[in-house]
């Protein structure tokens, strides 16, 4: 959030500033970079920061971190980034630790070192930084620089959920849903799902679909789940995408609507999920929401097909065995059901019992 003063209390910490007052060269750095009781000067404020910086001022230790870590007013440095966080982190101050925890657990700046990233973690989790309580349960949950123990995980995800971080709560609502580090609880599932839906997540919007769908922590209801698999598909999440189509395809919590049914099915094809690229391939073979093609049904059978989606390859092989949107050619048709027969299709199988001169090559 934007830092607010006026020209008096830029001149005011101007004054103390040049009397060496480190506090109030932070403060007229901050006037600076924001632009407030002055005209914004980005390099003016790295100046008052780095004299401040060098006096021992934390916060303005942390500010330096940042730009050098983010590349903004200064080359990005991640080592000259670390340096400055762990001046501040040294100091206790809590963002500036959580910072230096990152730097540490990715190697930015620093040798990776997990068990140091988890202790600076927990000095900032301790002090309520929520993404230092989110990474903390990262660091339990995959035993990275701690003993793994998901009953931790659960509990520093959800000390940051419950301070809003939304990432923190879609994973609490998987953890429930999955019952790991805690028991299966459907019904706090879809509570945290919901929240984290609510603030925009994609995946927590898609799952809440599919909670309404199927019963899970709330009652059935069609209608909410096709809202939020919408919600989600907007966002150019792929299944959700895929999940809208089917809705509209079979008229789940909407009057069936093949048009529509076709546009997110052609969404998430053109994504590369091969069930919707088989599902679009139908749409053109049987004119449903589109033109009939049946050249462009060939097209998308043979894109599923290729990723090893077996009704696709059956789908495919009736188009060579039939000559339909492609030459017709038997000995390429018998290829697919075989390819399509090998993963369990029944039809496939039966088909190429019709086919004796090529039923019987594996």
């Amino acid at each position: 959030m934007a830092w607010l003063c006026s020209a008096q209390n830029a001149e005011d910490f101007r004054a103390a500033a040049e009397r060496g007052d480190a506090e109030a060269q932070f403060n007229l750095g901050r006037c600076y970079y924001f632009g407030n009781g002055v005209e914004a000067d980005y390099d003016t404020a790295l100046a008052w920061w780095k004299l401040a910086a060098n006096a021992g001022n934390a916060k303005a230790q942390r500010n330096l971190g940042n730009l050098y870590y983010n590349g903004h007013v200064v080359d990005q440095d991640y080592r000259e980034a670390a340096k400055w966080f762990r001046a501040a982190a040294d100091q206790g101050l809590k963002d500036a630790q959580y910072n230096l925890g990152a730097c540490y657990y990715y190697g930015n700046g620093v040798t990776q070192n997990l068990l140091e990233a988890s202790k600076w973690f927990r000095s900032a989790a301790e002090k309520g930084v929520a993404g230092a309580q989110e990474s903390l349960g990262t660091c339990y949950y995959n035993g990275d620089g701690v003993a793994q123990d998901y009953k931790e995980a659960v509990r520093w995800f959800r000390a940051a959920a419950e301070q809003g971080l939304s990432s923190s709560q879609y994973i609490v609502s998987t953890l429930y849903y999955r019952g790991v580090g805690t028991d299966t609880n459907y019904v706090e599932a879809a509570r945290w799902a919901r929240a984290a839906a609510m603030q925009g997540v994609a995946k927590a919007q898609y799952n809440l679909g599919s909670y309404y769908q199927l019963g899970h922590g709330v009652e059935i209801d069609s209608v909410e789940a096709l809202g939020w698999f919408e919600k989600a598909a907007e966002q150019g999440l792929v299944e959700a995408q895929y999940k809208a189509g089917i809705c509209y395809k079979r008229g789940e919590g909407t009057p069936r609507d093949d048009t529509k049914a076709a546009e997110w099915f052609t969404k998430a094809a053109k994504q590369g999920l091969a069930m919707a690229q088989c599902d679009l391939g139908l749409c053109y073979d049987r004119g449903e929401g589109v033109p009939q093609s049946k050249e462009l049904a060939v097209e998308w059978y043979r894109a599923a097909a290729n990723q090893g989606n077996a009704q696709a390859q059956y789908n495919l092989a009736l188009c060579y065995y039939n000559g339909e949107g492609v030459p017709q050619n038997r000995a390429v048709a018998a290829s697919w059901f075989r390819k399509a027969a090998n993963q369990g299709d029944i039809d496939a199988a039966e088909a190429l019992e019709l086919m004796p001169e090529y039923g019987k090559k594996r």
